[in-house]
């Protein structure tokens, strides 16, 4: 859930154009990024626009896909989150469909940062992004039908929907209240980077993911309800109960099942190479949002605000939480150049889990041998270990409210 608001919250920074907010409400995202597109000669408020559409269109072909499978529920998974409208006639799920859907993401974030990159160093982009103006082609008609809006179909999955509820409630007491159900976002200079450090982040994800590979788990878990799918077509009845599950139970029983059999796997070593320069690179554009963010002395419809600033959202930003959560970013780079190490129980003091070597020449990790400690024996090694220091002080001053913050700041 939460990876998702930090997915759809990471694409509005870029949609803002002075016109790309009413292109996106009359066209959707796929008519917006085509007229973007033909733009001969695009300013920099085109192009960070163009990027931002490009990105949210990752979010809305993951919800295409799980609606043409029929996997409606929400999932609470990374670009699987959110409750669609369901489908009346959906096709067998494919084996291939995690690897499809990330393998396109990849597109999309490549296809988003070639967009960005165009943006010129001095250039000082502006636009303005309306929330109600977002919506997802979620059945592929081209049309903006019911429940597919941000707020019917990524916003309760996002915050939950009691808070949904509260949400509404306030907006109807307050109609001048900030809230994301009616904002409009302006974004400027620092967001580009911003943006472009989201992207990389969800190109990470999306390549540590393809490196495992779970389509071979996948098929044979479709093979497994297709056998269930004849015994209880000669029964004529579904066993409903068991000594200890369900039948709801199922699909968490066969997540589990392929997870843990796609631990197994000898990672693709060039895809965890790949993860890895995203992640530095996310690090090192973070870094420069928060170096732009400081030179601003505006105070307009912000998304993430200066102390001085007003939040278009509603969101406070604790004083000083630029300085922590750069240091948490400081700690997993240093993991990723193996500059520290991740402690392991069964590990000697002084001694860890070199990432980075794991990440060079990277081995499977069965669940069992993982906690055991056998998995990551190729990869032990003495030195400094990474200490929780830096996170809980951030902890601390979002007043435990760490997950929401890290992935809004990214």
């Amino acid at each position: 859930m939460r990876f998702l608001f930090s997915i759809l919250l990471s694409i509005l920074p870029c949609m803002a154009s002075a016109d790309a907010s009413p292109l996106i409400g009359e066209s959707g995202l796929a008519g917006a990024t085509a007229d973007l597109d033909a733009i001969a000669d695009p300013s920099a408020d085109d192009r960070m626009a163009l990027g931002g559409i490009l990105f949210l269109r990752a979010v809305e072909r993951a919800y295409q896909l799980r609606w043409r499978y029929g996997l409606t529920e929400n999932l609470d998974l990374p670009l699987l989150a959110g409750e669609l409208a369901p489908n009346p006639t959906p096709e067998p799920i494919s084996p291939t469909m995690i690897a499809d859907l990330f393998s396109a993401v990849i597109d999309d974030m490549a296809a988003a940062e070639d967009v960005l990159a165009t943006i010129p160093p001095d250039a000082d982009p502006s636009f303005e992004l309306a929330l109600p103006d977002l919506w997802f082609d979620v059945n592929m008609n081209g049309t903006r039908d019911a429940d597919e809006s941000f707020v019917d179909t990524a916003l309760p999955a996002l915050i939950g929907r009691w808070r949904l509820q509260v949400l509404e409630t306030r907006a109807q007491q307050n109609p001048d209240a900030p809230s994301p159900l009616r904002a409009t976002v302006r974004f400027d200079r620092a967001d580009v980077y911003w943006l472009r450090a989201y992207v990389q982040a969800v190109s990470g994800i999306s390549e540590t993911i393809l490196a495992f590979d779970p389509t071979d788990e996948l098929a044979r878990v479709i093979a497994l309800r297709e056998s269930i799918a004849e015994q209880v077509q000669r029964s004529g009845k579904k066993r409903r109960h068991g000594l200890v599950f369900g039948a709801e139970d199922a699909f968490y029983i066969d997540a589990i099942a392929v997870l843990t059999e796609t631990m197994r796997h000898r990672p693709d070593a060039s895809r965890l190479g790949r993860a890895r320069d995203h992640f530095l690179t996310m690090i090192a554009h973070n870094r420069i949002f928060w170096q732009e963010l400081a030179k601003e002395t505006d105070n307009d419809r912000e998304w993430i605000p200066l102390p001085t600033q007003a939040s278009a959202l509603g969101i406070v930003v604790p004083e000083n939480v630029d300085i922590a959560w750069l240091a948490v970013l400081s700690d997993g780079e240093k993991l990723l150049k193996g500059e520290l190490l991740i402690p392991h129980w069964r590990f000697a003091n002084g001694h860890g889990i070199n990432l980075a070597a794991f990440l060079d020449d990277p081995g499977p990790l069965p669940l069992v041998q993982a906690i055991q400690g056998e998995a990551f024996i190729p990869y032990a090694a003495q030195g400094e270990l990474i200490s929780s220091a830096n996170w809980r002080s951030f902890t601390r001053l979002v007043q435990g409210q760490a997950g929401l913050y890290a992935l809004m700041l990214n």
